[in-house]
């Protein structure tokens, strides 16, 4: 039963989002990748082995970023709530990709009977916030140019990149310190 209501659930916020987006090219630039691993999840998921809780927070994660995906991440209105001239919902979202997902990435590493799992967690957050990053970057150069700004949504940052992985590595060091030991 676990994250089979996942299969019915996302689907459904999925069409929600790309009906109502604001810029739906961005919106298909932003869920290519997480179409592509939420088939994957879809069709592994026994062998991932995750817990309701897990399902639960890959879920609320995924909803999160499919309301910045709705608003083209730049534009999301409750980002502006944090001032400073720029647009923090893509700040948070990085940090949330580490919070949320660390413990996911535990229990499967765990069921796999990894020795360190919360490490081995923690660091494949950083790769794959890394990796995101490059493929955010190659994709708006080469897919689609005229969309790359509201893409990778630097908003004028040179060190966005650097940022938003900085970010998700400090999500997944709290989640890891917080919970290690439950």
């Amino acid at each position: 039963m676990r994250g089979r209501w996942l299969a019915v659930a996302a689907p459904v916020v999925l069409a929600l989002s790309g009906c109502f987006s604001e810029v739906l090219e961005d919106w298909w630039l932003e869920n290519l990748a997480v179409a592509a691993v939420f088939a994957v999840a879809m069709w592994k998921r026994e062998w991932l082995a995750l817990s309701n809780t897990s399902w639960m927070l890959v879920f609320a994660f995924f909803c999160l970023h499919e309301y910045g995906a709705l608003h083209a991440y730049s534009n999301v209105p409750v980002g502006e709530w944090f001032g400073g001239g720029r647009n923090h919902y893509d700040r948070a979202i990085h940090f949330l990709y580490g919070l949320m997902l660390t413990r996911p990435l535990m229990e499967i590493f765990r069921a796999r009977g990894v020795r360190y799992p919360y490490a081995s967690a923690v660091q494949a957050i950083v790769s794959t916030s890394a990796l995101y990053e490059i493929a955010e970057w190659l994709v708006a150069a080469s897919v689609a140019p005229e969309l790359g700004a509201e893409f990778i949504g630097a908003q004028g940052n040179v060190w966005d990149a650097q940022k938003d992985m900085a970010l998700a590595s400090i999500g997944a060091l709290v989640h890891a310190a917080v919970f290690h030991n439950r």
